[in-house]
């Protein structure tokens, strides 16, 4: 799973939301608006289908991945918590029944 490796691989990463220098080239632009685009496109299939909730949103998907994301290296529990986090994330789209 793509988040999954995102927690393992943390310390490779640099993402704006962390403070980190935001890119704003026209290539980067299109990949943000793709990656916003089908993450909509997920979101809008399974609410119809019911098995997500309706205010979802991929701001709420990308900020998430980002927090996850966040190193701890003082914080051996760190991957365990975030696997926690992660679970708890996704049980909590679901749309209540």
């Amino acid at each position: 799973m793509f988040v999954d490796a995102a927690i393992s691989q943390r310390n490779e990463l640099v993402l704006p939301l962390h403070g980190g220098p935001r890119l704003t080239s026209p290539a980067t632009a299109a990949v943000r608006a793709e990656v916003r685009r089908i993450l909509q496109r997920i979101i809008e299939r399974g609410v119809t289908d019911g098995t997500l909730r309706p205010d979802l949103a991929p701001h709420d998907i990308v900020v998430f991945g980002a927090m996850l994301a966040q190193p701890r290296p003082t914080d051996p529990g760190w991957d365990a918590t975030c696997r926690r986090l992660l679970t708890t994330f996704l049980h909590g789209l679901r749309r209540d029944t």
